[in-house]
């Protein structure tokens, strides 16, 4: 698993709000 990093332009233009990003990650680990 990647480190934790803040999301890009790209990754939040994709649908992930920077609040659920952390969340959604921990989720799938």
């Amino acid at each position: 698993m990647r480190e934790w990093h803040k999301p890009t332009i790209e990754e939040t233009e994709s649908g992930m709000e920077v609040t659920s990003y952390l969340p959604a990650e921990l989720d799938r680990a």
